[in-house]
């Protein structure tokens, strides 16, 4: 913008404007104004990574746990002191940490002065649909203070965002729903289906965070422009929580199992154990689950990874590694325990795997969370929103289940 004017037209008619039938005169006022417009805080980049929970992992009683069965817990790096677990507690976040990832903002300060700049998130849980600006009151934020043309990195903490369908079609800002410009490229269906992923948790982020700025000098202040965020597919696999939640681990048994990592189980050899595989079915249906375990030797290079060894002389394992389930309903966490014995002394890693059969009924009449009907086919699968075909959907475990045997000293 150049230049600007504001126009006023006065007079006095002594009747009302409605009612004035011939023609009037007004006197006119233009007042010149000149507008600066400037730059305050940009959004230089946006990343979101997922949380490592071996960062924030404490041993809750590491005296206690000192000897136990022979194994010595320093040697398996057991005596960490958490710092992220302490973070968490001095944010108040009650909630496990593996449900958060970690969205780190660069912003820079494109104004003359310095600005005191507050970012605040708040939990996703906590909105109210009849008041948008509920859930900001005792939320976490970080505070910094930037000179001119200086950059910030900020790290807040974003609790990971379910949705039902976020395949569902992107709703069209224009009124009359015409389309006058054809693409001359054809978008394939995974580009289309990764373009409305990242369009409906990019609302979801947004609705989570809001930044301030404020001029230290005058207290001048405004919002930060956060709607330049893009998310990338990598960005969207940290923050969203799957639709059949798959957790593995090893079930604890006095001088035969000690955890001592989220994930990570150290046992001892020759010894009969459980293995736990935890199912939680978030989706708006029901699903018949195939449940397929994968061991294999850790650290293993190559195409097949620890295919490469021999592992049945290394692991036994009491029942099958593929096994269908039945119906898993809406909102069923089911518990899938199978035995097993570690041989040889080593380090394993157990990923899983839940691959949907067929459909066994509907839930909410058919209609999934967002109230949008499903098309199903002829077994009851419902039928991709965007390839406009039938595809069955796997879910894999987020963490491998790691187990380290140790000889019985």
């Amino acid at each position: 913008m150049t230049h600007g004017s504001v126009q006023a037209d006065y007079g006095h008619l002594g009747i009302p404007r409605n009612e004035v039938t011939d023609r009037f005169y007004t006197r006119q006022v233009v007042f010149p104004i000149t507008v600066t417009v400037n730059a305050s805080i940009e959004l230089a980049r946006v990343d979101f990574v997922p949380f490592s929970t071996d960062l924030q992992f404490d041993s809750f009683n590491h005296t206690q746990m000192n000897g136990v069965g022979g194994l010595d817990d320093e040697q398996e790096g057991v005596g960490q002191k958490g710092q992220f677990k302490e973070l968490f507690r001095r944010m108040g976040l009650k909630d496990d940490p593996a449900q958060y990832c970690l969205m780190l903002l660069d912003l820079r300060n494109a104004w003359p002065q310095a600005l005191k700049i507050r970012m605040n998130v708040r939990d996703p849980s906590s909105k109210n649909s009849e008041d948008p600006d509920s859930g900001w009151e005792g939320s976490f934020y970080a505070e910094d203070v930037l000179q001119a043309g200086h950059t910030s990195r900020v790290i807040l903490p974003i609790k990971r965002i379910f949705l039902q369908n976020p395949s569902h079609p992107v709703p069209s800002l224009s009124a009359n729903q015409r389309q006058f410009v054809v693409s001359t490229t054809k978008v394939s269906v995974e580009q289309e289906r990764q373009s409305r992923e990242s369009f409906w948790y990019r609302e979801e982020v947004l609705d989570c965070v809001r930044g301030r700025w404020e001029e230290i000098s005058t207290g001048r202040s405004g919002d930060i422009e956060l709607r330049g965020i893009r998310l990338s597919p990598r960005m969207v696999e940290a923050i969203r929580i799957e639709d059949i939640g798959v957790d593995v681990s090893v079930k604890q048994a006095e001088e035969q199992v000690r955890k001592i990592g989220p994930a990570k189980y150290l046992v001892v050899t020759d010894n009969f154990l459980t293995l736990v595989t935890t199912l939680t079915n978030r989706t708006a249906r029901t699903v018949i689950p195939l449940l397929r375990l994968l061991p294999a030797l850790r650290n293993q290079g190559g195409a097949n990874g620890g295919a490469t060894m021999d592992l049945t002389r290394r692991f036994a394992f009491n029942g099958l590694l593929q096994q269908s389930l039945r119906p898993l309903e809406v909102g069923e966490v089911r518990i899938v325990e199978i035995g097993f014995v570690v041989l040889c002394k080593g380090e394993f890693e157990i990923s899983a795997s839940v691959e949907e059969v067929r459909r066994g009924g509907g839930g909410k009449d058919g209609a999934d969370g967002d109230g949008h009907e499903e098309v199903l086919g002829p077994d009851g699968i419902p039928v991709d929103v965007v390839a406009k075909m039938i595809g069955r959907k796997t879910w894999v475990s987020r963490e491998m289940c790691v187990v380290v045997a140790r000889d019985l000293e």
